[in-house]
């Protein structure tokens, strides 16, 4: 057409109609006005009619045209440094309805031919080449908007099924919220994406708990938020799943506390869909918060399929937080469960402990008892081998009792004495101050290679050791093994091991009490015996000397003179 610029102008309808020149084709001696902006559109009048199939604007000289045009579209022009002009609407016509389906078509923008360098009169042929390839770029234009909402709704579907994923995935709650939003921010080319949480009982303030955004923007994260309007005009609204498209807070006609709200987070356009638990029920569903879209930077349109998969995500965050309510509920359960459970053992427990301590008080045969103590704490702690080792004078020992489940060597009495250098240099060790200690893997425990061959020598992989002491004096210690694998050992099966040991220190003290009035009751019938043999020998004794006195006075009286009678 031997124009001097040929140049395409988009609309943005939900931007109050503001247009910008997204391509251009310019000879060299004019200005490129390629991503001018027309703000102040000065003829927006026309645009009905520039909506009409068909319509065509031919300027022939700007300057004689003042009868047709405005003084400030003449402005424009001037400024564009045209002379005339052929302007021809671009319109998207909906070819995806049916034939018999009547769709009004949609203006896209304008097709503008300039000329720069004089007045020109546009021919018919140029006019019918000018419609025709405007008609062509309608259809080009909207089959490329439809291959992009395509791929679109292929990349929304793929992000869906990735929330899906997580939400059926056992994950935290807010690591789910989080990812989510930085996909959807991406997705969507947002500025900020958030889930806000509402605290009903607070009269409806809440706060943002999770989000992403721009590096260029403010974080919202945590900033508590009070509309006293919510709970008045918008909560019911929400619950009934009401959602909120805004292309521009400032010409949304929003309330002054709201579109104060959203300033405070740079919000220029916003997409809110409620979040709600107990959706698709018979009872007014909970609002739990809101799924936030922000553009910062400007006004945006939201495109249906774009409000639509926001209410998607939605709808499974909302089955997500059904489900963290379901699973709160159940470890709450288990727990109770748990505690129900952990009560009954211990009451079992304590109740073998109790029969335990009546077997070890009944009974004064110290083997007796270490026999019984460590067959019955072997089967209550499950453990493979419980066993009872002795400090001899030195600070070495020796294994002098045990329980061990079948397949594992015995230690007593097979064992030759222990020389733990350790046990020996300190006298006993921690165990002398009634501490208890515990491994769960002898590998992972730190221990000395020495050490290790020792414990390999009783065949154990994690034991439990606790000290026995009749009365302040250490004697020796209870053991329990777990040969077969690591094992972690609970506080109150350590506590259990330390109550037996109790219970052998009070046994050895009596044993050892029987023992002393044992040995005092042998001295006692000694001194007896001995006092009965001093008596009867005093007794033979007195017997004697009468019997003695008697024979030497009989033998006296027999030598006396017989007395002579002289008269």
């Amino acid at each position: 057409m031997n124009a001097d610029r040929v140049v395409l102008l988009r609309f943005y309808p939900q931007l109050n109609w503001q247009g910008e020149f997204i391509c251009e084709d310019v000879a060299d001696d004019w200005n490129s006005i390629l991503g001018v902006k027309v703000e102040h559109w000065p003829f927006r009048e026309e645009l009905a009619a520039y909506n009409t199939e068909g319509y065509i604007e031919t300027v022939t000289d700007i300057e004689q045209a003042t009868l047709t045009l405005s003084e400030s579209e003449v402005k424009i022009c001037q400024e564009l440094q045209v002379q005339a002009h052929l302007i021809v609407p671009i319109l998207k016509v909906d070819n995806t309805k049916d034939a018999t389906t009547l769709t009004q078509p949609a203006l896209w923008g304008l097709l503008c031919i300039h000329q720069c360098s004089k007045p020109r009169q546009w021919q018919d042929i140029e006019i019918e080449l000018a419609q025709t390839m405007t008609q062509n770029l309608g259809v080009v234009i909207k089959n490329t908007e439809l291959l992009e909402a395509a791929h679109y709704q292929v990349q929304q579907q793929k992000a869906l099924a990735r929330v899906i994923k997580r939400i059926r995935t056992p994950l935290d709650l807010e690591e789910t919220f989080k990812i989510t939003a930085t996909e959807v921010r991406q997705l969507l080319k947002a500025d900020r994406v958030g889930v806000f949480r509402f605290y009903p009982e607070r009269d409806w303030e809440g706060e943002l708990v999770s989000e992403d955004v721009g590096a260029e923007w403010n974080s919202a994260l945590a900033v508590k938020v009070y509309d006293h309007c919510f709970g008045e005009q918008f909560a019911v609204h929400y619950q009934e799943g009401r959602m909120q498209a805004v292309a521009d807070v400032y010409q949304a006609g929003l309330s002054d506390c709201h579109a104060e709200i959203l300033g405070q987070f740079q919000v220029r356009a916003n997409l809110v869909v409620p979040l709600l638990k107990g959706a698709g029920t018979e009872i007014l569903p909970q609002l739990w918060g809101l799924l936030c879209i922000h553009q910062c930077s400007g006004p945006r349109h939201w495109q249906e399929y774009e409000i639509e998969f926001v209410q998607q995500i939605a709808d499974h965050f909302g089955v997500a937080l059904q489900q963290e309510d379901a699973l709160i509920q159940l470890e709450q359960q288990a727990a109770q469960l748990a505690i129900s459970r952990q009560k009954e053992k211990l009451a079992e427990r304590q109740k073998i402990v109790g029969e335990l301590f009546d077997k070890i008080r009944l009974s004064l045969e110290i083997e007796t008892i270490f026999a019984t103590a460590t067959e019955e704490v072997r089967k209550l702690l499950q453990a493979e081998r419980v066993a009872i080792y002795q400090f001899l004078p030195n600070w070495s020992g020796e294994f002098v009792a045990e329980s061990f489940a079948e397949g594992w060597t015995p230690l007593v009495g097979v064992q030759p004495i222990i020389e733990d250098t350790f046990l020996q240099e300190t006298q006993g060790g921690r165990y002398v101050n009634n501490e208890t200690f515990a491994v769960d893997d002898i590998y992972q425990a730190g221990h000395t290679e020495c050490y290790l061959q020792l414990l390999e020598q009783f065949e154990a992989r994690a034991y439990a050791v606790v000290p026995i002491l009749p009365g302040e004096k250490l004697w020796g210690l209870l053991a329990a093994y777990q040969n077969s694998a690591p094992r972690h050992w609970q506080k109150d099966e350590v506590d259990l091991l330390a109550q037996i040991a109790a219970q052998l220190g009070v046994a050895l003290q009596q044993a050892e009490y029987f023992q002393k009035v044992q040995e005092q009751s042998v001295q006692l019938a000694k001194a007896a015996e001995q006092e009965r043999s001093a008596e009867r020998a005093k007794l033979w004794l007195q017997l004697l000397i009468k019997f003695v006195g008697l024979w030497i006075l009989r033998q006296f009286s027999k030598q006396l003179p017989k007395k002579c009678n002289n008269f």
